[in-house]
């Protein structure tokens, strides 16, 4: 449109100009010759170039016309996945576990977020009961988006936890934990999955070096040592020794007192306990 307009301008502004000195154009070449006015000849030059880029432009969009529609199938694909995973989720709310899978197969692996795709996928596939699926979605998550690997493995130990696998779970973050990663949700898990397995050593090995625990809140890692302080003074070793070994604050600590009395009255020495 753009180009009409300029060649309509160019023609105007030639016949005003031919109007006053029209001059001539003499192409010869034996046995012919033709005259035609200057003001005809460019116009003919304009017209022809316009026709000459019309032409490249319609054999240009021929040639691209694949890769054009290449594209925009892409770009509609990309649009249903994202579709997809909003649809998917929602069945996921409303736990409709079947549906919510059967959604996010469609567009998986595709879209603007592959990876909430497969991990949906997966706790979808597990509140079926289908733990093979849930672990065949993660690895596929792995694999498409190693970037993102820790989140993977922090959702693969929350499942395991879910499904009451809690050892593999515990295997994992224990992996995690040595790879350095220091996430609030891998130390807090893996403590609470100590607590679980009442692994009281393992559980004081990773209390000892405070640093690894930093980013847990002061009274959690408080009520951590507590509790392990308490399964220590129920221990079978002798109560009095064992309260020996606290210092004077956790020894005015009120819960460390009823379970040191506790402990008396477990070993037999309830006169004991009394004048504690």
């Amino acid at each position: 449109m753009v180009l009409v307009l300029l060649a309509l301008a160019a023609a105007l502004t030639l016949g005003l100009l031919a109007q006053d000195d029209p001059g001539y154009v003499l192409i010869s070449r034996w046995p012919y010759e033709i005259e035609v006015s200057l003001a005809l000849f460019i116009a003919g030059i304009v017209l022809l170039l316009v026709l000459a880029y019309a032409v490249v432009r319609i054999l240009l969009r021929t040639v691209q016309a694949p890769r054009d529609i290449g594209r925009w199938q892409a770009r509609r694909q990309h649009a249903l996945a994202d579709q997809a995973t909003l649809t998917g989720y929602a069945r996921l709310i409303e736990g409709e576990w079947e549906e919510a899978e059967t959604v996010l197969n469609e567009g998986l692996g595709r879209g603007s977020t592959p990876l909430l795709q497969y991990l949906g996928a997966a706790y979808a596939a597990q509140q079926r009961g289908d733990f093979e699926a849930r672990d065949r979605y993660l690895s596929h998550a792995r694999e498409h988006d190693p970037e993102h690997l820790e989140a993977i493995e922090i959702t693969r130990a929350r499942l395991l936890e879910r499904a009451g696998q809690i050892d593999e779970a515990r295997g994992v973050l224990e992996d995690l934990h040595e790879q350095g990663v220091r996430h609030r949700a891998v130390q807090s898990m893996l403590t609470q999955l100590l607590r679980v397995q009442h692994d009281w050593p393992a559980l004081e090995n990773l209390l000892a070096n405070t640093r690894d625990l930093r980013v847990l809140p002061k009274p959690e890692l408080d009520g951590l040592r507590q509790e392990l302080q308490v399964q220590r003074l129920a221990g079978e070793g002798d109560p009095g020794m064992t309260w020996s070994k606290l210092t004077r604050r956790q020894r005015r600590d009120p819960v460390l007192q009823a379970a040191h009395a506790r402990a008396l009255i477990n070993a037999g020495a309830g006169d004991v306990a009394e004048r504690f």
